[in-house]
């Protein structure tokens, strides 16, 4: 379950949001390692195929798209706080939204 963690209340409905994308098929964070859930994929979440789905969604809006994942860092953040190892979060959530 998405929200299981509640970390952050601002991005509980944009995680809600990207479990509703056409397409998703079970790409989506698995909480709170941020693993991508889906069984065949080994990337760390927003793997490709998640990353593909986000985009579309924002229909070439950059500025949306970022802002959407900008508030899902959030949470990332407050769930690997305690996790140890190099997330390099900004790369995974971000930089690649340019």
């Amino acid at each position: 379950m998405i929200d299981e963690h509640g970390a952050t209340a601002d991005a509980q409905p944009v995680l809600h949001a990207i479990g509703r994308l056409p397409g998703i098929d079970g790409h989506l964070p698995d909480r709170p390692t941020w693993a991508c859930a889906a069984p065949d994929c080994p990337d760390p979440w927003p793997c490709p195929h998640a990353r593909e789905r986000i985009t579309a969604a924002a229909n070439g809006d950059r500025v949306d798209l970022s802002i959407t994942m900008a508030q899902v860092l959030n949470v990332a953040v407050s769930d690997l706080v305690h996790v140890p190892g190099d997330h390099d979060l900004f790369r995974r959530m971000l930089a690649w939204t340019r």
